[in-house]
């Protein structure tokens, strides 16, 4: 077991996952990781999809070791665009963040297939076009200690 790295300078087909060598996207991290490690996320804005489904091939977590997604100490990783989008996975936790300027932030059930147990914990959704965090489909989602500004909610009439 290695604890997994992602760098806006990464690559999905020739890294390995090593701090030397990172993915290129959580999509891919959440392909390799396994229960207990951490994808430590490199500094910089990330505009890539983020799409963490069970569909595409993403582990989950185990009750004790769940999969951490958090930034690398020191360092402040922007996801931008897509957001983050959980789908059919279980035990996560994401940590520290900083989600801005998507349409959907951080999803978890996206579509209709049940995620469990997944912590957010101090993130901050920045400037969103619709929602900071919604949940669709999930059983024990901890929502805790984040921080909103400017989310902007659709409505009409």
């Amino acid at each position: 077991m290695a604890d997994q790295y992602v760098a806006t300078d990464g690559n999905d087909s020739t890294g390995d996952g090593s701090i030397g060598s990172p993915w290129a996207t959580l999509r891919k991290a959440s392909q390799v990781a396994v229960a207990g490690e951490t994808i430590w996320v490199r500094g910089g804005v990330f505009s890539t999809i983020s799409n963490i489904y069970a569909s595409l091939g993403a582990n989950s977590g185990a009750e004790g070791s769940p999969i951490t997604i958090r930034p690398y100490p020191g360092e402040a990783p922007i996801i931008e665009r897509y957001g983050i989008n959980f789908d059919g996975v279980s035990w996560y936790d994401v940590i520290g963040m900083t989600v801005r300027g998507t349409s959907g932030g951080l999803q978890i059930g996206t579509n209709d297939n049940l995620c469990t147990n997944i912590n957010v914990i101090g993130c901050s959704f920045l400037n969103q076009w619709f929602m900071g965090v919604q949940t669709r489909h999930g059983h024990n989602i901890v929502i805790k200690n984040n921080f909103f500004d400017n989310i902007r909610t659709r409505h009409t009439g």
